[in-house]
This record gives structure tokens, C-alpha cells and sequence, in this order.
């Protein structure tokens, strides 16, 4: 089936969040990336059937500390922020509600560029009418992680993927690994956080891997309830993060480079090449109270 791939290339954002649970910072906004292409339909009425993430640049906002013995800077603190918070008029910090507690919510925060594109079928809109739609999201609604977008570079209809990832101007495609922590030796958190630190790398492929940690969707730990204080009155409920692995491969390492010749890169045996059309992220809900981010069609 054909489709129109909407392609806004280069999104830069400051201070976008970057903790995605309470012990892991990671610089690759998957969520965030497709919640906002969410947002982006319900502001217009056009929902994307899944959206890629191009990761160009992004670093955390932190100081960094100075090991005495090498001289080298080796530790990252991120930058703090002090605020009042009362939940049902409860001072979870401590204080009391009259007096609300001024306490450090942990917090880590990072500025970064990243591309994005959108996939639409065929009929749902003309390149017009997405081109359109663009522009208001962008101009009045548009955030990414929290961050406040600052510039992009002018969005693009595409019926071709491979013009469509070209127009972002290199940069590297977030693919899903989350298969990979699937080991009858260690824990699914071990290997992720071995895969993150560089300690592990897959047996089966030479190239030394970019892998990281994701958040990739969350399990409900109470029902859906309404909750005084709840953001714009939606039904409140607690969660937990269900963190994923990915990868950043190239585009160059993706088949949207190939063409009738070979490959427009220098042949690489132990490189795979990455189907284009499997990099989209699409969420589902499994099970009623568990939502997760796939790149499963």
C-alpha cells in the first residue's frame, strides 16, 4: 500500500527530560518521540501509523566531576531544580500543606537534535493538507520530552522512504533490541545495563555496537481514577517504566542507501543492513494494563 512519509528534519530541543526512571538517564527520546506524534493527531485529526526517530546530537545538562587521581573527568551530576509539590494536598517531601517543603525533585535534563518521520496512509491526507497540519502543531503545540522545541528544518511530504529518511540529513535511526536481553544466564537487567556500559556486545555481530537504554512503555500499578490536582483533570494512575534496549545504526547502514549497484557505503560483511521499513515505532496495549513501543508491524 502506498504511503506519505512527513518528514520535519533536525527538531532542536533544550532542556528536554532525560530520566526516564529513577536510576537510569538516557539520551534517546523513543516515548517521548512517539507520544508527540500522538499529540499531533489529536491536534489535527491525522494519526500517524508509526513514526521513525533520527538521532543527530544530544548531551546531558551537568556538571562533571574531576577524578584527583587521573586528572580526567569521569562522573556526570545533572543540574537540580528546587520545587513545592503537593499531591491530594499532601506534602510528599514532608512539609505541611500551608508550608509546602521547597525540595529537590530529582531530576536530569539534556538538550539535543533529532529528526522525525511520520508515516501516513495514502489516503488519509494529500501532502498539502499534512504540510498544513505541520505547521500548526509546530507553531503553537509542539514538545518534545517536556523540552521546548527551538527550530526544525522545513518539513517535507515524501511518497518515496528513501528520499523521505535522506531529506534528514544523515544522522542515526533508533532500532529496537530489546530481544537481545533474553538470556538464560543473566536477568533482563543485567544485560541492559551491561549492554549500556559496553561490557557486553553481541556475540554475532563484529562491529562494536551504539546501544543504550529506552523507555518503551509502562505497566499500570493502580487503576485509572479521577485525582484532584490530575494534569488538565485526565483520569490519574501509577505506573512503572518498562525500559528496552536500543540501537543507533546509521542511515548509511539502513536499505533506504541501497541502490542496483550495491550499497552507496563500502561493502561490509559484518555489517547488516537494516530493513528501512522496519524502523517505525507503533505502540499497543498487550494487556490492559501494559503499554509498550515495538517496531513490529
Amino acid at each position: 500500500m502506498n504511503k506519505h512519509y512527513l518528514v520535519i528534519p533536525r527538531i532542536d530541543v533544550q532542556r528536554a527530560n532525560a530520566m526516564v526512571t529513577a536510576g537510569v538517564i538516557s539520551l534517546c527520546p523513543v516515548m517521548p518521540a512517539v507520544m508527540m506524534g500522538e499529540a499531533f493527531g489529536h491536534a489535527t485529526g491525522l494519526f500517524p501509523e508509526g513514526l521513525m526517530l533520527v538521532h543527530h546530537d544530544a548531551y546531558l545538562l551537568a556538571e562533571q566531576g574531576l577524578d584527583h587521581t587521573s586528572r580526567s573527568r569521569v562522573e556526570h551530576y545533572p543540574h537540580q531544580f528546587r520545587g513545592a509539590t503537593v499531591i491530594n494536598g499532601k506534602d510528599i517531601a514532608g512539609g505541611d500543606k500551608k508550608t509546602p517543603s521547597n525540595s529537590i525533585q530529582p531530576t536530569a535534563s539534556m538538550n539535543g537534535t533529532w529528526s522525525v518521520v511520520m508515516q501516513f496512509a495514502a489516503d488519509s491526507a494529500d501532502a498539502d493538507t499534512l504540510l498544513s497540519a505541520c505547521k500548526q502543531f509546530f507553531c503553537r503545540l509542539a514538545r518534545l520530552a517536556g523540552g521546548v522545541i527551538t527550530d526544525y528544518a522545513a518539513p517535507l511530504v515524501e511518497d518515496d522512504l528513501p528520499k523521505a529518511m535522506r531529506a534528514c540529513r544523515g544522522g542515526f535511526v533508533v532500532v529496537d533490541r530489546s530481544a537481545w536481553l533474553l538470556s538464560d544466564e543473566q536477568t533482563r537487567i543485567e544485560r541492559l545495563l551491561a549492554f549500556a556500559d559496553g561490557s557486553l556486545q553481541p556475540e554475532f555481530e563484529a562491529p562494536r555496537r551504539w546501544l543504550l537504554p529506552a523507555s518503551l512503555g509502562y505497566a499500570l500499578l493502580t487503576e485509572p481514577e479521577d485525582t484532584e490536582g490530575a494534569r488538565e483533570g485526565y483520569p490519574h494512575a501509577f505506573a512503572e517504566t518498562l525500559l528496552g534496549l536500543v540501537e543507533l545504526i546509521s542511515l548509511r547502514h539502513t536499505s533506504a542507501f541501497q541502490h542496483e549497484g550495491g550499497l552507496e557505503v563500502e561493502d561490509n560483511p559484518d555489517r547488516t543492513i537494516t530493513p528501512a521499513e522496519s524502523c517505525f515505532w507503533r505502540y499497543s496495549w498487550p494487556e490492559n494494563d501494559i503499554f509498550t513501543l515495538t517496531q513490529k508491524v
